[in-house]
């Protein structure tokens, strides 16, 4: 009979997923409204201030939304890669929302509620145990 080897979630990990899952929905619903209202009829063509980098952060957070779908399942599959991808994404994640407070249309809850998002993620990341033993099973 061959062995299999399986692996199991700790609390910590399924906690990051989920964590990620919001973070990703989150960043969706801020990246298209941004996206809606830069694209919005009888806006002006020729924006000026801290409105010219509205587009551009505004395309970032979309990839880093969905990026954060794309890294929640690496993590849930096991990928090596899914770790150092996690701190990447939560260090561009933190940069933005550190952008996000000096927008002028913006809310302050949203961008404060990212920044809590990538403290708790960061957190749970270094709480989960990087290489879990493996049980075998017969």
């Amino acid at each position: 009979m061959q062995q299999t080897i399986t692996h199991k979630h700790s609390f910590w990990s399924i906690a990051t997923i989920l964590l990620l899952i919001l973070q990703g929905v989150l960043g969706l619903f801020f990246s298209l409204s941004q996206l809606t209202i830069l694209l919005a009829p009888n806006q002006p063509i020729i924006v000026s201030g801290i409105n010219i980098f509205t587009g551009p952060f505004a395309g970032i957070s979309l990839v880093v939304a969905l990026g954060s779908f794309v890294i929640a399942a690496g993590m849930w599959t096991w990928k090596h890669w899914a770790h150092q991808r996690t701190i990447l994404l939560e260090m561009i994640s933190l940069v933005l929302a550190a952008f996000d407070f000096i927008a002028p249309h913006i809310n302050r809850v949203v961008p404060l509620a990212l920044v809590v998002l990538v403290v708790l993620i960061t957190i749970c990341l270094y709480a989960s145990t990087r290489a879990q033993p493996a049980s075998i099973q017969s």
